[in-house]
């Protein structure tokens, strides 16, 4: 028997199933955030593309939850699960944690830009802090790198986002509950 979305949900929250901000893997360190705002093990968020070849994934299902946030001063949705192209598969990093790649759309990508500017995230990039919600339960939040925060805001990132997971299970699951919705 599958386990239940909110059992899941709690299991991804005491395993601090999201991890830390900044970039992975393609971007070089002086890119990625080292301070957690919420504990974690490894690292998330927004990355540069690590090929130019066609995603890979699977699509997000119509119903899946999941909306990602952008808070300086006041809160801002940074995207939705309706903005996520393709979901890729569960990979191991170079960190040695599991992970999930996620693009997002062209629609999404402008949207990310967008709240970003306004938000004045480019300048408040120290006082900013990103959030992932699945189903209304905030799983993690972590800080954006100044590198980071001037490629959004200048239009130079491509919409990859990478989770890191404490488990290659939680990651699994997460992975299955944004491609097959709630059920």
């Amino acid at each position: 028997m599958q386990p239940s979305r909110r059992g899941y949900l709690g299991l991804c929250g005491v395993a601090g199933a999201v991890a830390v901000a900044g970039c992975t893997g393609a971007l070089p360190d002086d890119l990625v955030s080292g301070d957690a705002v919420d504990g974690g093990a490894g690292e998330s968020g927004p990355t540069e593309s690590e090929s130019g070849s066609e995603p890979a994934g699977d699509p997000v299902a119509d119903d899946a939850s999941l909306r990602v946030t952008l808070t300086v001063d006041e809160t801002w949705t940074l995207f939705e699960s309706r903005h996520v192209e393709r979901v890729g598969p569960v990979e191991t990093g170079r960190n040695g944690m599991p992970y999930l790649a996620l693009r997002l759309t062209d629609e999404g990508v402008e949207a990310a830009t967008e709240t970003a500017v306004a938000a004045d995230l480019g300048e408040r990039y120290e006082d900013a802090e990103i959030a992932v919600i699945a189903d209304g339960e905030k799983l993690n939040r972590f800080g954006v790198a100044q590198p980071l925060a001037r490629s959004i805001v200048d239009g130079e990132w491509d919409g990859a986002f990478r989770m890191t997971f404490e488990s290659e299970a939680s990651a699994e699951s997460f992975r299955e509950t944004l491609v097959t919705g709630s059920g």
